[in-house]
């Protein structure tokens, strides 16, 4: 199953929500997170995010592909710092 891993940062800034995704070509485990569980990404040689709250799983039937929207608050201190963390770790930006 491929998975796609989704943040939403507000940027009052930018009056907006900016949305970042990452695929993955596969999930790892028996079944999909559920809503409340945590997810560590990792970036290979880099960083991980440990533990981000799984705020929502898209279940994708047609294609058995599968969106995994996560929480970005609390892994830095502003919208910035969270952009560049969420770029380096592979994450593209999408609207």
């Amino acid at each position: 199953m491929k998975v796609k891993y989704r943040f939403t940062i507000d940027d009052p800034a930018q009056a907006r929500e900016r949305r970042f995704v990452r695929d993955e070509d596969g999930w790892p485990f028996p079944s999909l997170p559920a809503p409340g569980d945590a997810v560590v990404i990792q970036a290979p040689g880099l960083r991980s995010l440990e533990g981000r709250p799984v705020e929502r799983v898209i279940y994708i039937a047609a294609t058995g592909d599968a969106i995994i929207e996560l929480r970005a608050d609390g892994f830095r201190n502003d919208v910035e710092q969270q952009v560049t963390v969420l770029m380096e770790m592979g994450f593209r930006e999408v609207n």
